[in-house]
């Protein structure tokens, strides 16, 4: 049975903000790069709430194709952008993105993905300030 993970940039003391919702504090560095791309090696499944799949969307298509961002990040984005993805939303109708759209029960729909064979599932949060 495949295993769904929580990706998400945390302090140790478990907060996502500093006072007045600064998020200055998370920055992708080589030491943070690495880590995510070696745990990306381990999924093949992304799933994200509508936020954070809309937040995602804004930036990682493109990415792959950014002559001005590192080699890195654009081999992390050609990660990203082939994976399924699973959006759980009430409001949206339709994703793009390698992705699909669930409206129902989400544990009975996390159920039914951790059944499926595979390698594991990531699930990214984000937060809102």
């Amino acid at each position: 049975m495949r295993k769904i993970t929580l990706s998400m940039v945390m302090s140790l003391d478990g907060f996502v903000a500093g006072k007045d919702g600064d998020c200055s504090w998370h920055v992708m560095d080589e030491e943070m790069h690495d880590f995510m791309d070696r745990f990306l090696d381990t999924v093949d499944t992304l799933l994200y709430g509508r936020i954070a799949y809309e937040k995602m969307l804004q930036y990682w298509p493109s990415a792959e194709f950014d002559q001005t961002s590192t080699e890195k990040n654009r081999l992390f984005a050609r990660k990203m952008n082939n994976m399924n993805k699973v959006v759980f939303s009430r409001t949206l109708e339709k994703a793009e993105w390698n992705a699909r759209v669930v409206k129902g029960n989400v544990p009975l729909e996390a159920e039914k993905l951790k059944l499926q064979p595979g390698k594991n599932i990531a699930l990214f949060a984000l937060y809102e300030t």
